[in-house]
């Protein structure tokens, strides 16, 4: 089961490390390009690469899984923060980061909601 999540997680970095290449100045076609820079949009704002990264860092445990295992994931969370630097170079104007919202919490006796609707 390892290897086989070892060998997709290999995959991923490759595929990254071709949409980096693709976006970077080397290739000069304009098709590539855009299609580099929106596949990169899609990652990025989708999350779940970042997600797997992170997982395959922290899930490993040593014992049942080997260091190939480890390497591979180490290497995917380096292709994949690379190409966010990158992208974050290229893109400073266009990205956007939300804030939730923080809750206001009413401290007091008198606030809550059995205080507010008493009957007379």
């Amino acid at each position: 089961m390892w290897t086989e999540l070892q060998a997709g997680i290999e995959c991923l970095t490759q595929l990254l490390l071709l949409i980096d290449i693709m976006a970077s100045s080397v290739i000069s076609d304009s098709n590539l390009d855009e299609a580099a820079r929106l596949l990169q949009q899609q990652l990025i704002y989708n999350g779940d690469v970042l997600d797997i990264a992170l997982e395959s860092l922290r899930s490993f445990k040593e014992g049942t899984q080997s260091l190939n295992y480890l390497d591979a994931s180490v290497h995917l969370a380096y292709a994949l923060l690379r190409m966010l630097e990158r992208w974050g170079k290229q893109n400073s104007g266009a990205m956007y980061v939300r804030k939730k919202k923080a809750t206001r919490r009413t401290k007091g006796k008198g606030n809550s909601r059995s205080d507010l609707c008493t009957d007379p």
